[in-house]
């Protein structure tokens, strides 16, 4: 049976719409205290977030994005107005990757000269059902990355901020929720190939005059969400809602999982960016970054086809592994606590904004 929450959509994606009128003497509520359902004096409010964001965009910390046409690579860069934009990098080989890295890499050092600099690396093409090649050539990117940074990286002190799979890295780990300090068990190739990325960045900053973050995010989801790709329950779903193609599922619907909305991880981000700075250089610190709690995909499932106003087909196929889908990755945090209070989407109001956005491309 729905939860609570799952009976109210209707009303709070009514009030989302905004088609709720409110009493003007009454207390106004923002969208994501109805979807909460929290008072206003518990949320920070929009202009306390502005301010923030606009405080962390005033320091002339120049910031690269790698991976910015990306779900999460794009939501960074949109909330960076101190945003390094270089040559174009080719990903279409390894010799075309290198020549355009090292270019590009030339550029930023040129940029930053003797200033603060942070860089982040949200590429990558490879999902948790990829092949052991398509997610060994994610590395193989990342690895002549470096080599060319290495040759030219700037002086000044600097922060790498790497995005990682929390999913692919605590798969196979023991006695959940995980925090950062949970020894990582990855099971499947893509999980191993994120694992070897951290590894290797670890040995970069080692003895250098930067800071790395590794931050483990939950998952993803956004209206910008390649659809080609077998990854991202909540965009699948929204579209299965709109096309009336139908829904293909790999595993259990009681499989759980945290759900970050794309949007909210530019704002964290710049705030990790931030509170690396006084960080020892040389050394690593790691962040899983939960977004909401955790949600099973029949919830995800029964959001959607509230929202759309009627039933999603959903086919349970055996096509997939899913031997290297955990029924459950249960998070929680203990580092950098000081980038968390930065607001949240709620699903379901993530999802009515994947819907909508989907609707309008698909009109």
């Amino acid at each position: 049976m729905p939860s609570a929450w799952m009976r109210d959509l209707p009303r709070l994606y009514s009030a989302y719409r905004g088609s709720v009128e409110r009493n003007a003497s009454s207390q106004r509520q923002t969208k994501a205290q109805l979807l909460r359902g929290v008072r206003e004096d518990e949320l920070p409010s929009k202009n306390e977030a502005e301010r923030s964001l606009a405080s962390m965009n005033s320091a002339t910390t120049t910031t690269w994005v790698v991976g910015s046409g990306g779900l999460v690579g794009g939501s960074i860069a949109a909330g960076t107005t101190s945003l390094f934009e270089p040559s174009p990098i080719s990903w279409a080989s390894s010799s075309a990757a290198r020549g355009s890295m090292r270019v590009a890499c030339a550029e930023f050092a040129s940029r930053v000269g003797d200033g603060p600099w942070c860089l982040f690396w949200a590429a990558g093409v490879g999902v948790v059902s990829s092949s052991e090649e398509l997610n060994a050539s994610d590395s193989e990117m990342l690895n002549l990355f470096v080599d060319e940074f290495s040759k030219v990286r700037p002086p000044s002190r600097g922060t790498i901020v790497l995005v990682s799979s929390a999913g692919g890295l605590y798969a196979g780990s023991s006695n959940p929720p995980f925090r950062e300090s949970t020894p990582p068990v990855p099971i499947s190739a893509y999980g191993r190939e994120k694992l070897d990325q951290e590894e290797a960045l670890q040995r970069f900053v080692g003895g250098r005059n930067m800071h790395l973050v590794v931050v483990r995010v939950a998952n993803a989801y956004g209206p910008a969400q390649n659809l080609a790709k077998p990854q991202g329950l909540v965009t699948h779903a929204c579209n299965a809602a709109l096309t009336g193609a139908p829904l293909e599922i790999y595993v259990p619907l009681e499989t759980r999982r945290h759900y970050v909305y794309a949007k909210d991880l530019g704002p964290i981000m710049l705030r990790i960016r931030e509170a690396a700075r006084p960080l020892p250089a040389g050394e690593t610190t790691i962040k899983n970054i939960l977004g909401g709690p955790p949600a099973t995909i029949a919830e995800i499932i029964d959001a959607v086809e509230q929202i759309h106003g009627e039933g999603i087909e959903v086919i349970h196929s055996n096509s997939g592994d899913p031997a290297i889908h955990p029924l459950e990755v249960r998070l929680t945090t203990e580092t950098l606590l000081e980038v968390d209070s930065a607001p949240l989407t709620a699903i379901n109001e993530g999802a009515a904004a994947v819907y909508e956005q989907l609707a309008k491309r698909l009109a």
